[in-house]
């Protein structure tokens, strides 16, 4: 019966010691943001940081209209992880995508990014999950996921 007992302490310790504590929120979103400062470093150094925390890298700067929050705008777009995969664009949607600026119909990043464009402007932003879908994520998107977007502004309509 020692036996047993012996046997079945030495299980439950291994067991035990086996299962670890899952991160805090807190300390996933510590985490998911040493992952993207890092990136950033390492792949767009010369990116400028908004005060909510998103990076802006523009890439070409366009002379065309300034887009003001309420302004119906037309965009082509890659939406990739920060290890490169695709998970969205604009060409499986038509090729173009179009919304309202300012009015919640995308994430908060783009709300944000778009509103400091003009029609010919090509930004890549890089986005804390914050600004994004946050710590529950969206269809094959994970929780606290950064995410970058190459943007290219086509048109503005008033």
């Amino acid at each position: 019966m020692t036996r047993i007992a012996l046997l079945f302490s030495i299980a439950f310790m291994i067991i035990f010691s086996a299962c670890e504590k899952d991160p805090t929120p807190e300390e996933r979103r510590a985490e998911e943001l040493a992952i993207l400062e890092a990136y950033i470093a390492e792949n767009y150094p010369n990116a400028t940081k908004t005060e909510s925390g998103l990076y802006i890298q523009w890439n070409t700067s366009g002379s065309g209209d300034e887009i003001d929050a309420g302004d119906y705008v037309s965009v082509q777009y890659v939406g990739k992880f920060l290890e490169g995969g695709i998970f969205d664009a604009s060409e499986y949607h038509n090729g173009i995508f179009e919304f309202t600026v300012g009015a919640g119909q995308v994430i908060p990043a783009w709300d944000e990014a778009l509103a400091l464009c003009r029609v010919g402007d090509k930004i890549t932003i890089l986005t804390p999950s914050t600004l994004a879908y946050g710590s529950t994520g969206s269809g094959t998107i994970p929780g606290y996921t950064s995410l970058v977007f190459d943007i290219n502004v086509i048109e503005v309509f008033y």
